[in-house]
């Protein structure tokens, strides 16, 4: 039912940080199976899905700490950010393609005893970018209230900005998710709005989505935690308001059905929301169970209570299993069906 990749302990030392999946599963290069791609901290880590072994490691000597990730859909590049640098590398050479330089500005909180300080949002992004790749394999950079994308030049052997896209408030993108099937993109905001773009219809969003509600903590924002994107469904989830499904053909809005057990939390929170390869389903993990819902009516169709997915996870390709990363820093594929 579960196959296991051990933590190694040679990569982290004694640092014992958790390790985040990125929310691909790719080929890599002449590799038949199809790999995960992990991060230690400044490691990249990738292992085959099928025999679970280390494939390479990779070492990001240009920045301090890896923040965030994300991989091309051609499985060709794999990009990693802190605050303020965003690294992209060849993951078949393992080079280093280029860095973009970002202007990172925090989030601030001048309410908080009468001083400025940061204090991030409820998950604890303080405002550093936040990225992905669209179906053109054009990188897309969201930072503040900008999105960039940018295109691999072949003269020039790197990614070179092209277009800039604009949310109409001034406040700070903290994620971003590309539908793998056509030129449309989605953002979400630390306000609780959910900003969709047709690259082909200009650099202004084509529509906006609200999820704000009363929230269950006052001392929180009620931010869009994660958007997943796959065709013409938008699952949106957010801190203590709506979860919810967008078709943005219609724009019909259903509300995402909340689990029937009792937690003290800031209400219906799901950190990340994963679609299946066949969009007809998607997962989440609330209050340490993990549940599977119909993408179409938002309604539970099935409960695991021993599977527990962590910051990132993944469908493989078919939909047959689900790749998470572990609480002892190990790497867990699940046969869901069994």
């Amino acid at each position: 039912m579960v196959s296991i990749v051990p933590y190694d302990n040679n990569l982290l030392s004694n640092l014992k940080l958790p390790v985040e999946l990125v929310s691909n599963i790719v080929k890599l290069g002449d590799i038949s199976s199809h790999i995960v791609i992990a991060n230690h901290k400044t490691r990249i880590v990738i292992y085959d899905i099928n025999t679970l072994e280390v494939i390479k490691k990779i070492f990001i000597n240009d920045i301090n700490k890896i923040i965030n990730m994300s991989v091309s859909k051609c499985g060709k590049y794999v990009v990693c950010s802190n605050e303020t640098k965003v690294c992209i590398l060849n993951l078949k050479t393992s080079e280093l393609v280029n860095i973009i330089e970002v202007e990172f500005d925090p989030i601030y909180d001048e309410q908080r005893d009468g001083k400025f300080r940061i204090v991030g949002s409820y998950y604890g992004n303080n405002g550093e970018p936040v990225h992905t790749f669209n179906s053109n394999n054009e990188l897309l950079i969201a930072c503040n209230a900008q999105i960039k994308s940018y295109y691999y030049n072949n003269d020039n052997l790197r990614f070179v900005e092209k277009d800039t896209y604009q949310i109409p408030y001034d406040t700070h993108i903290v994620c971003i998710s590309a539908n793998p099937s056509n030129n449309m993109f989605a953002c979400g905001d630390l306000s609780g709005n959910v900003y969709i773009f047709n690259s082909t219809e200009g650099n202004n969003p084509i529509h906006t989505v609200t999820t704000r509600q009363a929230l269950m903590r006052s001392d929180h924002y009620p931010e869009i935690t994660s958007i997943a994107f796959n065709q013409n469904i938008l699952v949106v989830s957010s801190v203590g308001t709506n979860n919810i499904i967008v078709d943005v053909n219609t724009m019909n809005i259903i509300k995402i059905e909340k689990p029937q057990i009792q937690y003290s939390g800031s209400g219906f929170t799901v950190k990340n929301y994963i679609l299946s390869p066949c969009n007809t389903k998607f997962i989440g993990t609330y209050n340490n169970i993990t549940f599977m819902w119909d993408a179409i009516t938002g309604k539970i169709i099935k409960q695991f209570k021993n599977m527990l997915l962590e910051n990132n996870c993944s469908f493989t390709p078919d939909g047959a299993k689900i790749v998470s990363n572990g609480w002892r820093f190990d790497i867990i594929v699940y046969n869901w069906n069994e």
